[in-house]
């Protein structure tokens, strides 16, 4: 199955434990934000799917050994 970026920042963020408005404060932006993001209703730019990547240790949009299509 495949998953949508938004559908892999979900399942990330909760598996790490984090609410919407937890990761929000993490990468300093606000809950609307997270969960544009997660509904795909916007996109992320760079500085922060760089911030989301680090907060959640995982590549969602980038390639890199891991990366999330991998479950890893």
């Amino acid at each position: 199955m495949d998953f949508t970026p938004g559908e892999l920042m979900r399942i990330h963020r909760i598996r790490k434990g984090l609410t919407q408005e937890e990761l929000a404060e993490i990468i300093g932006s606000y809950q609307v934000r997270v969960s544009r993001l997660e509904n795909q209703v916007e996109f992320p730019t760079c500085e922060e799917i760089e911030k989301i990547e680090n907060a959640l240790e995982t590549a969602i949009w980038t390639k890199r050994k891991g990366d999330a299509m991998n479950g890893v």
